[in-house]
């Protein structure tokens, strides 16, 4: 953070939209990509599951001790912010 705070606020601004972009494209790549894949599970006869809103509840709930375990390695606020981001999907 020191380093991204020792920047100019004109190049810190360029930055994040540049970032901002380049995610929301890769994403957009990834998504891409995941879709296929399922639809060559799909094709070969495979069985794709939708979980409910339940189910991910139970799901995110029985992870919680894994993010513990990897929470020195990853970090707290890391994992905070990903928990963040995953709830609003």
């Amino acid at each position: 953070m020191d380093w991204w705070e020792g920047l100019d606020a004109g190049v810190r601004d360029q930055l994040s939209a540049i970032m901002a972009d380049v995610t929301q494209t890769r994403n957009g790549e990834a998504f891409g990509v995941n879709e296929a894949a399922k639809q060559s599970v799909i094709d070969a006869g495979g069985v794709v599951r939708s979980l409910t809103a339940e189910q991910r509840q139970a799901w995110v709930d029985a992870m919680k001790p894994v993010w513990s375990q990897f929470e020195a390695d990853v970090g707290a606020d890391n994992i905070a912010i990903a928990q963040e981001i995953n709830a609003q999907h």
